[in-house]
């Protein structure tokens, strides 16, 4: 007989299906060897069960059962008041887009049907039940539950009997509630002592539900009011619950959670109590949230002067889109620190010793990230120093963020020693956010954008009277340097005229003017640069030799004159060499062709492009594929977009050439007349064609 069995494969079973086959009664002693069992889309099998009751008798070694797509059955298990008690070893079930499906047995078993193996069940799609388990379903094994898209969907269990209902739970590790608009509540209280395997819980769109753990109404040992509920919860998700008022009321303790994320939730406006000490937390989209860990009500009683601890095991933190966030921690009410205006003020510093990862967007109106101001500076010992890890720091649409640290770490009790990526973007009024004593040695990007009012990007010691290096070498370790639409950026540090990056293969520079009274102009790149995005003030910055950029993207070089617009090769200084340029892309530019007639002195032979991108470039007249120095047979990849003024492509002589291009782009291109132009060799021209 058959392991594995699917039914859309074997219309010839419909009989046996359909009890219009007698099964012979030494089949019972023989038995069925029947594992798997996947039914999909076989309505014209099925009354309106897909497991009748004549067949479970066989079904002693089934341990999987997938069905799907099947539009008529209201019931997957049969059970008549003639079924014997069965057995069956299910280990998992699966139903999904079963539109009828009422029940998952037609009728509460009473115990005639037993899944005492059953440990993984997933319902999604299943329009129109009710309910997952009868009351009486019996002790079982179930590890895993997944429950989703299920619009009328209003228990887990049916009935009231709380003892069954422990049962079912009290082996769950994880837990997922997805879109079901009708769930009364995924908790009940009295099931909240047994979740003590839980580990993992996910619960989004969710109806009107404003509680996840109500631990108020949950059973308590008699003799000790003050019980904690506590479950062994590792991962919990929230999204999309608008009407979520709390994550959990009463006295409940997770003391192994390590990962919160919690999304549109406009309801919100606090997650935890100070009991929770988490490793990752990502919080989104939340309208009303204004703190993140609000005051326990036992602290109170406690000393108002203890060490903060609460975030001791936290490695990431990520906020956006918070608008009314005003603190993470308030602290004590009579605290000064709790009237600071920074996101981390320094009552919180000392317990993020493991913080690797600090993102925050949209949130609030910080003046700063770090309150440094506040840390203890006078006779501060090596012992005492507190190291924060930070490797990777995002900053975006903070308009009020003035500094990200309120003050130069240098001589207080804090050090910053692993910092390797900082990103800020849209945050108008910051001024600078480089700390001078900030150690740079392991900084791999810098990635700043839209900061109007940003002046310098290395902050100088003002109490520093050493005159500074002219030529200096801050960032060894920087790959990736990116400075976009920064118009008042004056200095990238006070004094300096060379900034050296020796390991730089990322550079992008455009939309930003230095003052005329800054001397650092210049950025010198090492010679291994791969990847080159510039406007014509970046073109200016490139000093030294970059002959292994492999990427240039060349863009705002829109205020120029006709005399200078002839193309987009005339800005480079003549000694910077371009060999082996691999993708050219020209961006929003007042350029008339891309390659002229004569060979432009900073290409050494031929210019061997293999991907081209022309973008927004008005007044394009020619982009001059046929010229001899233009190694047109290697190119694979041509893009051309809004080129108002482009009447053709290529020349003939060019098209011949062409010979390896795979991909043609052309779009918003008004005046193109065709593809190809007729064309007259120069006399030097004859050995290409």
């Amino acid at each position: 007989m058959w392991r594995r069995l699917s039914l859309g494969d074997n219309s010839e079973l419909k009989d046996l299906w359909l009890d219009k086959v007698h099964i012979p009664d030494e089949a019972f002693s023989s038995g069925f060897t029947l594992e798997s069992l996947v039914v999909e889309g076989c309505d014209e099998f099925f009354t309106t069960a897909i497991l009748p009751s004549h067949l479970l008798p066989f079904l002693s070694r089934l341990q999987e059962l997938v069905v799907r797509g099947c539009n008529s059955i209201e019931a997957i298990f049969e059970i008549k008041e003639t079924t014997a008690n069965i057995i069956i070893p299910l280990k998992e079930l699966t139903l999904e887009k079963l539109p009828t499906l009422r029940h998952v047995w037609n009728k509460d078993s009473e115990g005639k049907l037993s899944l005492p193996k059953l440990e993984e069940v997933i319902v999604d799609e299943c329009a129109s039940i009710k309910s997952v388990f009868p009351e009486s379903v019996g002790k079982g094994n179930i590890q895993r539950l997944e429950v989703k898209n299920c619009a009328e969907l209003v228990e887990i269990v049916t009935g009231d009997d709380v003892a069954k209902q422990v049962s079912i739970f009290s082996t769950l590790c994880c837990l997922k509630l997805v879109n079901l608009p009708n769930l009364e509540c995924p908790l009940l209280s009295h099931l909240l002592p047994s979740l003590h395997k839980l580990e993992e819980l996910m619960v989004g769109k969710c109806g009107s539900l404003k509680t996840i753990f109500d631990v108020k109404d949950a059973p308590t040992n008699e003799e000790d009011t003050n019980m904690i509920t506590v479950i062994p919860l590792k991962k919990l998700t929230l999204e999309k619950l608008p009407t979520l008022s709390h994550v959990w009321k009463g006295k409940l303790s997770l003391p192994k959670l390590e990962e919160v994320i919690v999304d549109e939730c406009a309801s919100l406006k606090s997650l935890f109590p100070e009991s929770v000490n988490i490793q990752r937390l990502e919080v989104k989209n939340c309208e009303k949230l204004v703190e993140i860990v609000s005051r326990d009500e036992l602290a109170k009683e406690e000393e108002t002067n203890k060490q903060v601890n609460i975030f001791s095991k936290l490695s990431c933190l990520k906020l956006w889109n918070l608008p009314n966030l005003s603190y993470i921690y308030h602290g004590m009410e009579d605290s000064e620190f709790s009237l600071s205006n920074a996101l981390l003020p320094w009552h919180m510093l000392p317990s993020l010793h493991k913080l690797e990862e600090l993102v925050v967007g949209n949130c609030g109106f910080f003046e700063t990230i770090f309150d440094v101001k506040d840390a203890p500076t006078n006779d501060v010992k090596d012992t005492d120093i507190i190291d924060i890890p930070l490797k990777k720091l995002t900053l975006e649409y903070l308009p009020s963020l003035s500094h990200i640290w309120n003050k130069d770490p240098k001589g207080s009790s804090l050090s910053f020693l692993c910092l390797e990526e900082v990103v800020v973007n849209g945050c108008k009024s910051i001024t600078s956010f480089l700390p001078a004593s900030l150690p740079m040695s392991n900084m791999i990007k810098i990635d700043v954008k839209n900061c109007e009012e940003l002046v310098e990007i290395v902050t100088k010691d003002e109490a520093d009277n050493k005159e500074t290096n002219k030529e200096l070498t801050m960032f060894p370790k920087l790959t990736s340097l990116t400075l976009h639409n920064l118009p008042n950026l004056t200095y990238i540090y006070a004094g300096m005229e060379i900034l050296n990056l020796p390991e730089l293969r990322e550079l992008d520079i455009s939309h930003y003017k230095f003052a005329t009274d800054s001397t650092a102009k210049v950025v010198t790149p090492h010679l291994d640069l791969k990847r080159v995005s510039i406007d014509m003030e970046g073109v200016m910055m490139l000093y030294s030799d970059p002959e292994n950029i492999k990427c240039l993207r060349l863009q705002g070089f829109n205020d120029v004159d006709d005399s200078d617009a002839a193309s987009a090769f005339n800005f480079f200084p003549k000694k910077v060499p371009l060999p082996n340029i691999q993708m050219l892309g020209v961006a929003d530019s007042a350029f008339k062709e891309i390659f002229p007639l004569q060979k432009p002195e900073i290409i050494h032979s031929q210019l061997f492009v293999r991907e081209l991108e022309l973008r927004n470039l008005h007044k394009l007249e020619s982009i001059g594929l046929q010229h001899t120095w233009v190694a047109s047979s290697n190119l694979t990849s041509l893009k051309v977009e809004g080129c108002a003024s482009l009447k053709y492509l290529f020349t003939s002589s060019a098209a011949k050439c062409l010979v390896q291009l795979e991909q043609l782009h052309i779009s918003n291109c008004e005046a193109l007349e065709s593809l190809m132009l007729d064309f007259q060799p120069h006399d030097g021209d004859h050995d290409v064609i």
